[in-house]
């Protein structure tokens, strides 16, 4: 087994014996959409179960009526947390056209307040991305975008002085839902901004993506409640919203996963269970 996983091109070592190990019963993976086909693959030659927790393209939707310098800060550090290095990170905010500007002037007022720097000094918000690859990964997505036509509407670059595999918080403008970065997760401290002209199109937007994780709807709570049943992912953030609550069930529509994590659902992936029939006397 060690010596077919060695020869296995693309799959780390660990996680392909893991897969293939007859001792093992069912997988538990999160990664990307790409590894979590591999994974489960490997897992159906024994008719394994598993469950993944896969990539995310999040769209944040910015209802009107919301109150946009109140949740701008908030909005951009979402992106920006863990150096933008999870899959619910709200990687496509959704603009009412005629507040656009609006939005952008909060953002670029708000984006100095965004620290970059060594994650041990308490003042810092954004630390390093985890290799060089992924920095350069990331810097290419958004010479990507530019040249499909889009502009950086706030950040970019590297933070002056930096030695490490550090990447600016970047917002991303001028690009529709079709483009190559609305498709494609990065990992990333990026996102992009795409506008809307009424609430039913801004539905559609955020629902147009193979990936389904989760979503973040700001605004009055009435207007965030109803369009709720409408999102087609696993979880939704309303105005801020918390912490992920671990009893609740994690689940991704679409390629963001097979299976629930966490929470009773989550519990009841790794249970069988077993009809006994004796009769009495």
């Amino acid at each position: 087994l060690l010596r077919r996983a060695q020869h296995n091109a693309g799959a780390p070592l660990a996680g392909f014996v893991t897969a293939m190990h007859t001792d093992v019963d069912k997988i538990s993976f999160t990664g990307s959409v790409e590894v979590g086909r591999k994974v489960l693959e490997q897992a159906a030659q024994d008719l394994r179960g598993a469950v993944l927790e896969l990539g995310g393209k999040s769209a944040a939707i910015l209802l009107p009526g919301t109150d946009l310098r109140k949740n701008v800060l908030a909005l951009n550090l979402r992106y920006s947390k863990n150096a933008g290095q999870s899959c619910g990170s709200p990687s496509r905010i959704l603009v009412e056209e005629s507040r656009l500007s609006e939005f952008v002037a909060a953002t670029r007022e708000i984006y100095s307040q965004i620290t970059v720097g060594d994650p041990r000094d308490p003042r810092t918000m954004v630390g390093p991305v985890i290799s060089s690859k992924a920095r350069d990964h990331i810097e290419r997505a958004i010479a990507g975008a530019i040249d499909e036509g889009g502009y950086i509407i706030a950040g970019g670059g590297r933070p002056e002085g930096s030695a490490g595999w550090f990447v600016n918080p970047t917002l991303i403008g001028g690009l529709d839902n079709s483009s190559t970065l609305a498709r494609t997760e990065v990992f990333g401290p990026l996102s992009m901004v795409i506008t809307y002209r009424d609430v039913e199109e801004a539905i559609q937007i955020a629902n147009d993506s193979d990936l389904g994780l989760k979503a973040y709807v700001f605004g009055p709570t009435s207007e965030c409640l109803r369009i709720v049943p409408q999102l087609r992912v696993g979880t939704i953030q309303i105005n801020g919203g918390s912490a992920h609550r671990p009893d609740a069930a994690l689940v991704g529509y679409k390629h963001s996963g097979v299976g629930s994590e966490w929470g009773e659902d989550g519990l009841r992936e790794f249970l069988r269970p077993q009809h006994v029939d004796c009769p009495l006397g």
